[in-house]
Order: structure tokens, then C-alpha cells, then sequence
């Protein structure tokens, strides 16, 4: 059963200003090209658009998904 993914208002914010939208970043942490373990038990999903190299950090929680920050390289 795939886990319901939320999004902090930080993690909102950042999609807005880097023009992204949620169905995308779902994506990207439903089928990274990598994962990457990160401080405080928290993930990185990472995936190729374009020519750039997103990276999803989230928790995954024993229900949920819950994504922190967008960011991209």
C-alpha cells in the first residue's frame, strides 16, 4: 500500500518559488533515480528533469510521507 505523502509548509513554499509542482515531487519520491540516508532519520530523493538534479528531502513516517524541502543542483 503506498503511504499518503504531505507536504510541510516550508516544503509548499519552496515549490512555489522553484516552480515545480506536488504531482512532480510525488514522482520523484515514488521513483527516485537514487535515495540518499540523511541526519535525524530523514531521506533524499533524487531525480533528473531537464537539466536539473531535484532533491526531495522527507520523512517517512509509519503512515506517511512527509516532505521537508525541495531543492534542486
Amino acid at each position: 500500500m503506498k503511504k499518503d505523502i504531505i507536504f510541510s509548509p516550508h516544503a509548499k513554499m519552496r515549490i512555489l518559488q522553484r516552480g515545480i509542482n506536488e504531482e512532480t515531487i510525488i514522482e520523484i519520491i515514488r521513483n527516485p533515480e537514487y535515495t540518499l540516508k540523511s541526519f535525524l532519520e530523514r531521506k533524499i530523493a533524487v531525480r533528473k528533469i531537464g537539466d536539473k538534479s531535484w532533491h526531495v528531502i522527507y520523512i517517512e513516517e509509519e503512515k506517511i510521507i512527509k516532505v521537508v524541502t525541495i531543492y534542486y543542483e
